[in-house]
């Protein structure tokens, strides 16, 4: 008989790109794996399989009234995965206890049955569910943390007390899996029991897109007419240095920039792209199209300001970059990315990022043999060390001795 392994989830099934990497890698182990994560938008389909991996989906409820509540604890009661609010066609709604509520008991419930030799926690919000889980399947316990819990503390009081939450569960884990050696280090300062580096590292085979493909998207997007295409999908915060960036283009005629996602700046985006031809809206990015997205440009823009917290950041933008061999835009120092980037040497580091700084950059990645140097760099890291063949490996070892040890 397969071992079994449930992974719980409380983002949205099929955006969380860290998890299905995961999911999907443990399923070619031979493992029956069972996600458990909430459906927030598009057509309801709470019960598919993708992959290999079985996914039991929970209605995502964010309200507080009082009808709306019962009808869903009522479709609880039958088993029935049932949204009384409805699904919006594409922008998923805000979360709230309620919904987080709701979630934990809907878990518990499609997880209940049947047994499980593992129990896959992704992030602090679903820990009471696996926490559970793990207790009534009498089956180890694995924490993927895919951030530093310290930015929680943005949030203030409730920020807090989630970090607290978080440090309570790590000391009763069996596992724990993270993004990066900086974080693996805090982890076991915290008093975690086992800590296994396994990155957000990508698939290389995802980006080996058919070039007939890629020339038909850059004739639609026309970037055949620019000297530099640069990609920036991401949260459209100021803190991500986007209005530098945007400034930065419109005054660069020969640079296009194909910029995506949602966030407090989206409207600012929208409207730099209709004043300005070389910026490219592309709307919220599903996971799915990242890759074509980024083989389309020559450059990966993530600058992020330094805040008290950026001393972990590893986003997927980084690993995103060297799967598809392209080199960096980013600000020097900012977490371990930055010193990846470095170490590697496949970017331009910033020291301060203004519109100025960002046009000289442009200006040195626009020679061709700076970037054919920086994007061979790029791609040899992600093909040598920084790709999910090798995270799989670690996966694999770590979930076959905690299945020995049960």
């Amino acid at each position: 008989m397969s071992r079994r392994v449930i992974i719980v989830d409380y983002l949205h099934a099929f955006h969380d790109r860290r998890m299905l990497l995961q999911a999907e890698a443990l399923a070619r182990l031979g493992y029956q794996v069972i996600v458990i994560a909430t459906l927030r938008y598009g057509e309801p389909n709470y019960r598919q399989t993708r992959n290999g991996v079985e996914f039991r989906l929970t209605p995502f409820v964010p309200t507080r009234n009082v009808w709306v509540l019962l009808r869903a604890l009522w479709g609880w009661l039958r088993g029935v995965p049932v949204n009384p609010l409805g699904l919006p066609e594409k922008t998923p709604p805000r979360s709230n206890a309620i919904a987080l509520g709701l979630y934990t008991l809907w878990a518990i419930r499609l997880g209940w049955s049947p047994k499980a030799d593992i129990i896959h926690c992704h992030e602090h919000t679903p820990m009471p569910a696996g926490w559970l889980l793990s207790l009534l399947h009498r089956a180890p316990l694995v924490y993927d943390e895919h951030d530093n819990r310290e930015w929680l503390r943005i949030y203030g009081g409730k920020g807090n007390l989630a970090e607290r939450f978080e440090l309570f569960f790590i000391k009763r884990v069996d596992a724990v899996t993270t993004i990066g050696e900086r974080l693996a280090k805090a982890l076991r300062k915290d008093g975690a029991r086992r800590v296994e580096v396994v990155g957000s590292w990508k698939r290389l085979e995802e980006f080996a897109l058919d070039e007939t493909k890629l020339a038909a998207a850059r004739e639609q997007f026309g970037l055949q007419n620019y000297r530099l295409v640069i990609s920036c999908i991401a949260t459209l915060y100021p803190v991500r240095d986007i209005p530098q960036l945007l400034e930065a283009v419109a005054e660069s005629p020969d640079v296009a920039l194909l910029i995506g996602g949602s966030g407090q700046l989206e409207n600012d985006v929208i409207a730099a792209s209709k004043a300005h031809p070389n910026i490219i809206w592309l709307g919220w990015v599903n996971g799915a199209d990242v890759p074509l997205y980024t083989l389309l440009s020559e450059v990966v823009y993530n600058c992020i300001a330094p805040g008290e917290y950026d001393y972990y950041l590893m986003p997927n933008k980084l690993f995103d970059a060297m799967a598809a061999g392209k080199a960096m835009i980013v600000r020097r120092g900012v977490g371990e990315m930055a010193e990846v980037v470095a170490n590697e040497d496949f970017g331009i580091l910033l020291d301060d990022v203004t519109p100025q700084t960002l046009k000289t950059a442009f200006e040195q990645l626009q020679n061709p043999e700076v970037l054919r140097c920086l994007q061979a760099n790029s791609a040899r890291a992600g093909r040598e060390r920084y790709n999910w063949s090798v995270a799989e490996k670690r996966l694999a070892a770590l979930f076959e001795e905690l299945v020995t040890r049960r």
